[in-house]
């Protein structure tokens, strides 16, 4: 809608906008290695996985520090970190081993141990992998004023959503994952990792992962209108 009020103020006919939709509400679920997901889950079989998908500057300290609450409770808890710009991997992890975290990097194939806090996942493509691997997805670009990122990727894998207040580039579908009980909203890193704990008590995290999964897939599909539209062209 906002896009559309855009084109308008800005001279186009009224009759030339054909519909307002959103492709990205019936996008295939991201794709992974499945060889690498059996890899990575012997790798971390102990472990309690949250992921931070497409975090931005001044998210990654919040998030940090909300993983050492988590470590300081739990050791078995893992934070894999996924920039929403891979070539800012090096910095990431240069800061937090600076802070004195076991840290490891994707990119330059970093040894997985046992006493990992960190996994940085400082690669293209490979989403898919880390919504597959864990339950649980804080989605960045919420927390600090990017305007949030695409919500219907994680839902597809049955994700447990947590978001900052600034998801005004998807309000629309964050509305309604939160009224459905499918997302969280969170303010701090002391409220991020205070809701973590919840959803890692029995079942929590699959029960929101499945409203989200069928908030997403009870949308109306208007892909079919859309190829009706550009057919008449043709």
């Amino acid at each position: 809608d906002s896009t559309a009020k855009r084109l308008l103020s800005l001279g186009m006919r009224r009759e030339r906008l054909l519909g307002i939709f959103s492709l990205k509400e019936h996008a295939d679920r991201l794709t992974f290695d499945p060889d690498e997901l059996k890899r990575l889950k012997e790798n971390f079989s102990e472990r309690k996985i949250w992921v931070a998908a497409s975090t931005h500057p001044g998210e990654e300290d919040i998030l940090f520090r909300a993983q050492q609450i988590l470590h300081s409770h739990d050791k078995r808890y893992l934070l894999i970190l996924v920039p929403r710009h891979p070539k800012r991997g090096y910095i990431i992890t240069k800061n937090l081993n600076t802070a004195g975290r076991v840290i490891a990097r994707r990119s330059t194939n970093d040894k997985i141990s046992s006493d990992i806090e960190i996994y940085v996942a400082d690669t293209l493509g490979e989403l898919g992998l880390w919504y597959e691997l864990s339950g649980i997805a804080f989605l960045g670009g919420s927390i600090v004023d990017v305007g949030g990122h695409n919500p219907y990727e994680a839902c597809r894998f049955g994700s447990a959503i947590m978001h900052g207040s600034f998801v005004y580039n998807f309000q629309d579908i964050f509305d309604r994952l939160d009224y459905n009980g499918a997302s969280i909203l969170v303010e701090d890193f002391r409220d991020i990792a205070d809701k973590i704990k919840g959803l890692n008590q029995g079942e929590k995290a699959y029960e929101m992962g499945l409203k989200g999964m069928k908030t997403v897939n009870d949308l109306s599909n208007k892909s079919k209108q859309i190829v009706e539209k550009i057919n008449s062209f043709i």
